[in-house]
């Protein structure tokens, strides 16, 4: 009698192995889709550089990565980026300070953009909701990452941001974002 029980636990887990195996038949299996975190900031390497066009001609903003430091034993990771503001001749805006650390712990995946508070290079977007969104890019629709976020040194009317993200746009991952009633377009990434 034994010997039947331990047969028949054999056949079903056999079978359970089988069926967990193959799936459903006829269907294909997928993969979850997951924001990739780590292949926005963390991926990038130095020298690497990205250009926004503010509101379709107001200046640009250019983030540079001059280090990158992965993070381990010796601590978090971080990032050594400058950031340059130019006018609608081109011409660079100063600043106090243009190159800051990005530690990734506590600042999360976005840029910091307080150019008339040279030391608000710590503010924190509380982020509110990431899915799935396709926006049209040079003509042709692209599928990319949309996370709504809150910017909470902001005006409660003004506090939301919402950016738009795609794995393959150099340093932050960042295509497009919102803030404060202006809009930043990345200028120097194309599709392939």
């Amino acid at each position: 009698m034994r010997a039947l029980i331990l047969l028949e636990c054999v056949v079903v887990l056999a079978l359970a192995g089988l069926i967990l195996g193959k799936g459903v038949p006829g269907q294909a299996a997928t993969q979850p889709d997951v924001f990739p975190a780590s292949r926005f900031l963390m991926d990038a390497t130095p020298g690497e550089r990205v250009v926004y066009r503010i509101d379709q001609g107001d200046g640009t903003v250019e983030f540079n990565v001059v280090q990158m430091d992965r993070g381990g034993p010796q601590g978090p990771p971080k990032a050594t980026i400058t950031r340059s503001f130019r006018d609608q001749a081109g011409v660079t805006v100063a600043e106090n300070d243009p190159t800051y650390e990005h530690r990734l712990v506590e600042h999360g995946l976005f840029p910091f953009l307080a150019p008339a508070e040279a030391r608000a290079l710590d503010r924190v977007w509380v982020i509110r909701r990431i899915k799935r969104d396709e926006i049209r890019w040079l003509g042709r629709p692209l599928r990319c990452w949309r996370v709504e976020c809150i910017d909470p040194a902001l005006d409660p009317e003004q506090e939301a941001v919402v950016v738009w993200f795609h794995e393959d746009v150099p340093v932050y991952g960042i295509l497009r974002w919102e803030r404060a009633g202006h809009v930043y377009e990345c200028t120097s990434w194309r599709p392939s």
